[in-house]
């Protein structure tokens, strides 16, 4: 293991699904009043195959870290957390999934933002078995403000469930897809090329692979929020 993704984990090796079919991957950092929220729209999902949540905790200096243990504690055989003895900034801590993930999909929720339907993992592995040139699956979001807590906007990029060309994926920029909408198989998820490495964000550059590789499926139904003007999130310090 190299020094980019030194961790430890804390899980119930004994308890944990031995093959799960989806990784969710959770990156969390200073994420206390939100994670809670986050995890329970994972682990309140109706599915009929087996899932993993993964939890890659930053070293927060809040109570992130301990929330995402109590809840290892409560429901050991789908959590898994991971961390560290420093903090090691988002590129690093993604590295940390691809160490240890399993499953054949990977499904995309940071710690502030969250999942709002119980159908929406079955419903995008169901678009995977049904068009099996698939690469990614994204959905409609809805935005809301971190403060406030009304909706601001939503992203719905058509009016009907379809396929997206490679040309809408370049065009469609960053904010195109919501991160917390994605679903991908693994291998493209892994596969990272060099120019990826090289990105300030994850997204997008997974996004632009995924659309190489296969097709870009979207289902019109709102089935997670993205919380804007967050605290420390990479929106709000990258703002002109």
């Amino acid at each position: 293991m190299t020094a980019e993704c030194d961790f430890r984990e804390i899980s119930d090796a004994g308890t944990l699904v031995a093959t799960p079919l989806v990784s969710v991957h959770m990156l969390a950092y200073r994420h206390e009043p939100c994670l809670a929220e986050a995890i329970e729209g994972v682990i309140n999902q109706i599915c009929d195959f087996p899932i993993e949540l993964i939890v890659a905790e930053d070293c927060s200096p809040d109570g992130t870290l301990a929330i995402a243990l109590d809840y290892q504690r409560r429901y050991p055989s789908i959590i898994r957390v991971l961390t560290g003895s420093k903090n090691v900034g988002m590129t690093k801590n993604v590295a940390r999934f691809s160490a240890v993930s399993r499953g054949q999909y990977i499904a995309v929720c940071e710690g502030d933002d969250y999942w709002c339907d119980p159908t929406k993992l079955s419903r995008q592995v169901a678009i995977f078995q049904a068009y099996p040139e698939c690469s990614l699956v994204f959905h409609a979001a809805d935005v809301i403000d971190y403060f406030s807590k009304r909706k601001v906007a939503a992203h719905r990029r058509s009016l009907v469930s379809r396929m997206f060309s490679t040309e809408e994926i370049i065009l469609g920029d960053g904010g195109l897809i919501p991160t917390a909408s994605i679903l991908i198989k693994a291998v493209i998820g892994r596969d990272e090329r060099p120019w990826q490495k090289g990105s300030p964000v994850g997204d997008y550059p997974l996004a632009l692979r995924a659309a190489m590789m296969g097709q870009v499926a979207y289902i019109n139904r709102v089935m997670s929020v993205y919380r804007t003007n967050v605290p420390h999130s990479w929106t709000s310090r990258h703002k002109p």
